[in-house]
């Protein structure tokens, strides 16, 4: 498979505009067909992204309507990173009557996510991040998330570093603002454990 938009420049990270697929495996059952909506459980799916990026798994129970997209149970595993989650993450497609603007209500489970894969999607949030984690480092998680896509808030995070050189436990929200790549973060700290070397300079003169 192939995508490309001559309109649009290459770009750095996950270029959503230039795709080229391989590879490509999928497996579903309880597939649901009813006027424009659609639902299924999808068993497996993988494929590899412009050699980069390597979905090697992914399941979950998934429903498309004419204004929401919902994601139930997430498992997936793509290139060093294995994320899992209990819930609902929703993409509301237009304004729902009676539904409120939280559409995610998931429990991560034990997870393990890669710097070098995050900055590999997103290489700019290496530089706007408060802490200096090396590409090597992986990040064991836990958590509740409530809120939307937009302006959300994990409770009860766990966060630790597989080289133990960070650790983090307490509440986070995260909102997004109106400029790409705009965001705002605000942390309630229960406890923190961080070497002083990882801080960014920001960090440590407002501490």
């Amino acid at each position: 498979f192939s995508y490309n938009n001559d309109a649009m420049p290459h770009a750095k990270g996950f270029d959503y505009n230039h795709l080229q697929a391989k590879h490509i495996h999928f497996s579903s059952d309880s597939n649901n067909f009813s006027g424009n909506n659609f639902a299924t459980n999808l068993d497996s799916c993988s494929f590899i992204i412009n050699d980069r990026f390597d979905l090697k798994a992914l399941r979950s129970r998934v429903r498309f309507t004419d204004s929401l997209v919902s994601i139930k149970d997430l498992a997936i595993v793509v290139n060093q990173s294995r994320l899992q989650t209990t819930g609902e993450l929703a993409w509301p497609l237009s304004r729902l009557p009676g539904r409120t603007a939280q559409n995610i209500a998931c429990d991560i489970s034990p997870s393990v996510v890669s710097l070098g894969d995050i900055f590999l999607f997103q290489p700019g949030l290496k530089k706007s991040l408060p802490v200096s984690f090396a590409p090597a480092e992986k990040i064991m998680m836990t958590g509740t998330i409530r809120g939307s896509l937009q302006d959300f808030i994990v409770k009860e995070l766990k966060l630790q570093t597989s080289s133990k050189s960070f650790l983090f436990n307490g509440d986070a929200s995260f909102r997004t603002g109106d400029r790409k790549n705009e965001m705002s973060y605000q942390a309630d700290i229960t406890q923190l454990q961080v070497q002083k070397k990882l801080l960014s300079a920001a960090l440590l003169r407002d501490l």
